[in-house]
């Protein structure tokens, strides 16, 4: 009000009240302006948190709705209380008394959380959830129990505090994010692909979105020089990410497998496993003080490919006595990751082996590999046979169908000389059973013992062994 000379009016309609101002010495028949009421609307409370925090409309697109997608923000939505139980089949009858999800023990020491995580009911789950499946006892993901032994725990945990370090962003002083926000989706999302995968409701949309956000994140983290701090989470994030990538599979028919497609895309899971080791090589110099140096001490081993294959499959690839330039050769990085492995035995403790056998693949292997070359399906063939001795539920569906595609492929189209070499990955995967045995090969020599002289160590003199990572 301007002066203490104007007189206020209220006027009175029914369901709300107007305040209207006229000067003082009016007539009383000065024009009030009509008041409209509110169209009515839809109050929405589905949209994602970013939207909620900055109390800003979401238009609920999911996974990524459009605010947070322009500005490169994590979108995150919140998830119903989870149920636990298989996917409801046609005709099946529901209990009177919902599932719910067995409780799971929280992380040991407690793990402070992120202010823009407090709302997240579902990401704390989640976080325990992952907190339970990678403790020594049950651990399917990582094999941490058995690459640090006594120091799992200290290791498990310091993998999740990595995940939650937060800073202030200085364009958003009242928000508070993960520091390594890759590694935080990494296992955000692999929490909701173990839920998923058991057919848990409600986790896959949850599953997309936090994946999407950890590649984004990821891919933004690597286009950066890497700093001490950023090496181990990096370093995670990537076998977080190719193990989701390994485990993507829609269909476990083998006629459905990439061996039999014509997608340009079809070896996005190897070329994904390879990529990790330029990164190792970007982050040598920490890796004195790299919690990961367990990891890289079990997975190193001496690359010699003159013990472990059958002769003939060395012939078959270009390897053989006064054979010159093998540097050039397309299969020679791949034979001497693959060979060491056949001469050791074969369980569920091997898996980081059998990754970081992959990391010794080269361009030249792959390129190989995308044109059905039958040599090249051989050594992936035995690589997934490998595979199949590894008793982890995000690895199963991918290696049974591929190994078993690999086989029907390469006998259908091999040759005699190729299908004589399918013994090991044909028995690994049950596509021959296991007393079928092929007359015209040497079986793969067995573990040898003290003082047992493989029967293929002196078939072939070839140099070049190395250890990796140096």
């Amino acid at each position: 009000m301007s002066s203490s000379s104007d007189k206020v009016t209220k006027r009175h309609t029914p369901g709300y009240h107007v305040f209207s101002v006229r000067t003082a010495g009016g007539n009383g028949s000065d024009h009030v302006k009509s008041y409209t009421t509110r169209k009515s609307h839809r109050k929405s409370r589905l949209g994602c948190g970013a939207c909620k925090l900055k109390r800003v409309k979401c238009d609920e697109k999911q996974p990524v709705c459009g605010r947070c997608a322009k500005s490169n923000s994590t979108c995150d939505y919140q998830a119903p209380a989870p149920r636990v139980g298989t996917r409801k089949c046609a005709g099946s009858t529901t209990s009177s008394t919902a599932p719910t999800i067995p409780s799971v023990p929280a992380p040991t020491p407690t793990i402070p959380v992120p202010r823009s995580m407090e709302q997240g009911s579902r990401d704390l789950h989640l976080l325990k959830h992952y907190d339970h499946l990678t403790s020594e006892s049950t651990d399917t993901i990582t094999c941490s129990d058995l690459l640090v032994g006594s120091q799992s725990r200290e290791y498990r945990t310091a993998v999740l505090r990595l995940a939650q370090e937060v800073h202030f962003p200085a364009d958003e002083k009242n928000l508070s994010r993960s520091q390594h926000s890759y590694l935080l989706h990494g296992i955000l999302s692999i929490a909701c692909l173990h839920l998923d995968h058991h057919q848990v409701t409600g986790y896959r949309i949850p599953k997309l979105s936090h994946f999407q956000v950890a590649l984004g994140d990821f891919q933004n983290a690597i286009n950066k020089p890497i700093t001490r701090n950023e090496a181990d989470p990096i370093l995670l994030t990537s076998m977080m990410i190719n193990m989701q990538y390994f485990c993507y599979v829609d269909s476990t028919d083998p006629n459905d497998s990439w061996v039999f497609s014509g997608s340009p895309s079809r070896l996005d899971w190897l070329s994904m496993q390879m990529a990790l080791t330029p990164l190792v090589h970007s982050t040598a110099k920490f890796a004195g003080e790299s919690m990961l140096r367990p990891v890289w001490a079990y997975a190193a081993y001496e690359r010699d490919a003159s013990r472990g294959l059958p002769p003939d499959m060395l012939r078959l690839c270009g390897v053989h006595d006064g054979a010159r330039n093998l540097h050039r050769n397309p299969y020679w990085h791949a034979l001497q990751s693959l060979a060491p492995l056949m001469l050791e035995s074969r369980s569920t403790d091997k898996l980081i082996k059998y990754l970081s056998c992959l990391c010794g693949f080269d361009r030249k292997f792959l390129a190989r590999a995308q044109v059905n070359d039958h040599a090249a399906l051989l050594i992936l063939a035995y690589w997934f046979g490998l595979m199949c001795h590894v008793d982890f539920w995000w690895c199963h569906r991918r290696v049974r169908r591929d190994t078993t595609a690999l086989c029907m492929y390469l006998e259908a189209n091999g040759g005699d000389r190729v299908r004589s070499l399918l013994d090991f990955p044909a028995e690994s995967c049950g596509y021959w059973p296991a007393d079928r045995a092929t007359a015209t090969t040497t079986s793969l020599p067995l573990i040898p013992g003290p003082g047992h002289t493989p029967v293929h160590q002196d078939s072939l003199r070839l140099y070049g062994s190395k250890a990796w990572p140096k």
